[in-house]
């Protein structure tokens, strides 16, 4: 059986190290899109970001912010506006558009891991999922 030997008091003391801090939002981006910028980061661990992902960050709360805009848009627009004049034309154009933002969202999003899709392996997503919800076992529910 070896023995340990005395240790120094250097050794004993624990290295105290800064843990790693959430990135701020750049000053240039607009006060909303600083929101989306802030609610994304805090969804995840602040070690989740680096200094190679955080362009993507900036795309993706532009391409939010721009989501958020078209879907108020539509929103606005009532079927009386969709009937009067070039109104279908413009409510097409808004789903065209809102339809290709949805797109950049998903793929910015894809791309910084940032859905819960990411958490999971594809094969045991599945049982994972259900390990969770389930707190009894099936032979355990009354039929």
């Amino acid at each position: 059986m070896k023995q340990r030997g005395r240790r120094s008091a250097e050794a004993l003391t624990a290295t105290i190290t800064a843990l790693p801090q959430r990135p701020e939002p750049p000053e240039t981006l607009p006060d909303r899109q600083k929101a989306i910028w802030r609610a994304t980061v805090s969804s995840k661990t602040p070690d989740w970001w680096d200094g190679g992902s955080l362009p993507l960050l900036g795309a993706y709360c532009g391409a939010v912010r721009e989501l958020e805009l078209v879907n108020e848009q539509l929103a606005q627009t009532s079927l009386e506006d969709r009937l009067e004049g070039d109104g279908l034309k413009r409510y097409a154009a808004l789903v065209s558009t809102a339809e290709r933002l949805t797109k950049l969202v998903l793929g910015l999003s894809r791309a910084q891991r940032l859905g819960q899709s990411s958490r999971y392996h594809p094969r045991t997503a599945a049982t994972h999922t259900v390990a969770q919800t389930t707190t009894r076992k099936p032979w355990e529910f009354e039929t």
